[in-house]
């Protein structure tokens, strides 16, 4: 199953023995955090894939990133942090580019 956030609103669903996979977490607010990992089902493994430095929302504080730094203690959860880019090498020169415009 693949789907969008807004999509799960309201459908009694549970991810039970799944590897569920929330790609572009950055852009989740506090409450749509809480509806994924509501439907977190036994046996199950949810992986979120986020830069805190690319957060698209309106107001960049209601961001569920910034959350993760509380939840990261518990015996359930993994952090895994990438130190490199792992893009293109192009894009970074791009992006030194773009930010001396």
């Amino acid at each position: 199953l693949i789907s969008l956030m807004p999509f799960l609103i309201g459908i009694l669903l549970n991810f039970e023995d799944s590897v569920v996979i929330v790609d572009e977490f950055q852009n989740l607010t506090r409450s749509q955090l809480g509806m994924a990992l509501g439907r977190l089902g036994k046996g199950s493994t949810m992986i979120f894939c986020g830069d805190n430095q690319q957060i698209d929302l309106k107001d960049k504080n209601y961001s569920a990133i910034h959350d993760m730094a509380k939840i990261v203690e518990s015996e359930y959860v993994y952090k895994r942090v990438l130190q490199d880019n792992h893009r293109h090498p192009a894009i970074d020169e791009v992006f030194e580019m773009l930010s001396g415009m």
